[in-house]
């Protein structure tokens, strides 16, 4: 928080389907006994094991919070959040966006010409398609991307990859080379999916790989490379000269 006491990251999470304990709501722990919220997190525990670690009455302060379509919920980063796992006769997916909101002392901004929003003015198309597909990469870990899919999300990217900022384009070259290594190792990530419950699609066969990424990003990695000389490789190399 700041010195006012305001979040420096905070995040709006809106509904745009039902979103109810049977279709899948967020939960949260309260700020008042969460221990870490104020106090700061200890490095050498885990803060989520500290909550419940302190009470066996923690559980029982958990709280939902169904929205209906077109509400929202506004909440700082800190605040321990979760999604449940909606049952199998639901009526129909949850469906939500959220949107995130930092303070660029607490993070700098993902774009290299950042802009500040007026009305309901937003960066260009290009630069929200570049941040889309930036995302999807870094986030790779949270689902199995295709190797089609993350040729997909390069060949995006790389045409806009100079209107993200430098250390942003660093962070995302990063993971798609453990996206890449993931699933070139394909019994880590059939194993990772089956851990997240997820299944590789009948359909794509292992060997798609090789064929997809052959002149794609990661050509030196899959080659045991120390670098790779692609888009995010030319890019950071211009940051450092």
């Amino acid at each position: 928080v700041d010195a006012s006491g305001a979040p420096m990251y905070a995040t709006a999470w809106l509904a745009l389907s039902e979103a109810s304990p049977r279709t899948s709501c967020l939960y949260v722990v309260p700020a008042d006994v969460d221990p870490g919220y104020l106090e700061g997190d200890r490095a050498d525990d885990d803060p989520l094991a500290r909550v419940f670690r302190a009470s066996a009455e923690t559980y029982q302060r958990v709280r939902a919070l169904p929205c209906d379509p077109g509400e929202a919920v506004l909440f700082s980063h800190r605040l321990f959040h979760w999604g449940s796992k909606a049952p199998e006769d639901a009526h129909e997916p949850r469906v939500s966006l959220s949107f995130a909101c930092a303070d660029r002392a607490f993070e700098p901004p993902y774009l290299a010409n950042p802009r500040r929003v007026d009305g309901l003015s937003a960066p260009a198309f290009p630069a929200r398609l570049a941040l889309l597909a930036a995302q999807q990469i870094a986030y790779h870990d949270r689902f199995h991307l295709a190797p089609a899919r993350l040729r997909f999300y390069h060949d995006l990217l790389a045409p806009n990859l100079a209107l993200l900022a430098a250390d942003y384009r660093a962070k995302v070259a990063a993971e798609f080379m453990a996206a890449v290594r993931l699933a070139a190792d394909a019994p880590a990530a059939a194993d990772s999916a089956r851990l997240r419950g997820t299944k590789r699609p009948r359909d794509e066969p292992l060997d798609l790989l090789e064929e997809d990424l052959i002149d794609s990003a990661l050509q030196g990695v899959l080659d045991n490379a120390d670098d790779f000389a692609d888009d995010f490789d030319d890019a950071l190399a211009d940051d450092r000269r």
